[in-house]
């Protein structure tokens, strides 16, 4: 069955990748919009997260998405997060269309995906397919073609640090080379 489940969801994200556009390197001082993707375990960090990116960003939005098997009673921080279980999906892994469109409706510059990837069966990699997003950033972890940028970083590595080498990479990207 779950041989089943992986095939629905690959012949979803192969579409997704043939589709898709060129990456396109936000300029990061033009109040980027920003959704992070992250662990049910890491609600606790959001508002440190938040605060780095401030730090390193001039933001204009920025939004936390996280999938869990079962949503918490109680959703952590103050910060706005969009909680996805697996009632978001269908039985073959692909999330349900009333979902997908509220989640399509908002437009992000940057997708990070901070999370760990642990658990393929939760659809983190689906999901990507459905945000739209100008540039999509992964940390390593699972099916890289989906991302425009992979930095290669240790699954429990610092979630400041590795926004830190986020920073460092788009101001390389964008011309700014005196970055150390």
């Amino acid at each position: 069955m779950k041989s089943i489940v992986k095939y629905f969801r690959k012949r979803a994200l192969m579409q997704f990748v043939e589709k898709r556009k060129s990456c396109i390197i936000p300029d990061i001082n033009t109040y980027p919009t920003i959704a992070v993707l992250i662990d049910l375990d890491q609600l606790d960090q959001i508002n440190l997260v938040k605060s780095k990116l401030s730090e390193r960003f001039i933001i204009k939005e920025i939004r936390f998405f996280a999938i869990a098997d079962t949503l918490p009673e109680k959703p952590g921080p103050d910060a706005p997060v969009c909680l996805l279980s697996k009632q978001d999906f269908h039985f073959w892994g692909i999330m349900k269309e009333e979902r997908k469109k509220e989640i399509s409706l908002l437009f992000y510059d940057i997708f990070l995906d901070l999370s760990n990837n642990v658990d393929e069966l939760l659809a983190h990699d689906y999901f990507i397919t459905v945000i739209k997003s100008s540039m999509r950033v992964n940390f390593g972890g699972s099916f890289n073609s989906l991302y425009d940028i992979v930095i290669d970083s240790k699954k429990n590595e610092n979630m400041l640090y590795k926004i830190d080498v986020l920073n460092k990479y788009l101001n390389m990207l964008g011309g700014k080379n005196n970055e150390k």
